[in-house]
């Protein structure tokens, strides 16, 4: 779903522009409470992009050991070594929130 979403980043974008009803979405009701969260920001829809990136690698890892009857060991190897250098590569990502998350799955991959 996340990745369907993110296909359609140019039309969000858009809508802002087009349809002054679409940010009222988001603004304040009459209790001074905010109805929503914010619209979609450029930086959203990046961090969207990587998300699906890295979930599409757990995706088909799973899918490896799920279809087969018997999962080897080399090849069981040679996806875990896949995941643990990504975790590792986006624990030194600049952006904080990335960092900090996959620091904390860095952590709970070593436990296991």
């Amino acid at each position: 779903m996340l990745d369907a979403a993110t296909k359609f980043d140019v039309v969000f974008m858009r809508l802002e522009e087009i349809n002054p009803r679409y940010l009222s979405y988001f603004e304040v009701d009459l209790k001074g409470k905010k109805k929503n969260l914010d619209p979609h920001v450029l930086e959203d829809w990046k961090k969207a992009r990587l998300f699906v990136k890295f979930l599409k690698l757990f995706y088909m890892v799973i899918l490896k050991f799920s279809s087969s009857l018997y999962v080897t060991s080399n090849s069981f190897f040679h996806e875990l070594i896949s995941i643990h250098t990504n975790i590792s590569q986006l624990c030194r990502s600049e952006d904080a929130y990335v960092s900090k998350m996959t620091k904390n799955m860095m952590t709970k991959y070593k436990k296991y």
